[in-house]
């Protein structure tokens, strides 16, 4: 019934979700811009409006990266192998917590976690007067003027 051992465990899929999904989505210029203003005293204004559309899919992506690492249930007071079954009005029942349940768990996490990393590329979208170097571009866009001209794809 401790988290600070469960928040031990997670810093590794923290840094794993920083780097792997708010970075990309970031761009390398804004998130070193962020982490560098996290420092700044005070912390400018627009890191501190930002910072909770990034916490959310972090705090989801590394609870279900942890889930699955783990196969346990990750709750506010930690990280349970049990899982505790309602039986009645004041009835509980604490039994294994099935692959299964671990498997949708997993899921619901990581579909959160992806609505919330829409909210963020939203806000970022609705902001570009504060982080005029995001672009919503993500990876190589092929942009060719093919007038009057013959292309041939292999």
């Amino acid at each position: 019934n401790n988290s600070r051992i469960t928040f031990l465990r997670l810093q590794q899929h923290i840094k794993f979700v920083e780097e792997t999904i708010i970075k990309p989505v970031l761009g390398a210029t804004i998130y070193d811009e962020i982490k560098e203003g996290m420092i700044d005293v005070p912390v400018p204004t627009k890191v501190v409006n930002v910072l909770p559309f990034i916490r959310t899919p972090i705090a989801f992506f590394s609870a279900a990266r942890l889930m699955e690492e783990t196969a346990a249930e990750l709750t506010e007071r930690g990280l349970y192998f049990t899982a505790t079954i309602p039986l009645g009005v004041d009835s509980r029942k604490n039994a294994p917590a099935t692959a299964e349940r671990i498997a949708l768990l997993v899921a619901r996490a990581r579909n959160d976690g992806n609505a919330y990393l829409e909210m963020l590329k939203t806000y970022m979208t609705d902001n570009l007067s504060d982080w005029t170097d995001y672009t919503t571009v993500q990876g190589s866009v092929l942009n060719r003027d093919n007038t009057d001209k013959k292309t041939f794809w292999v």
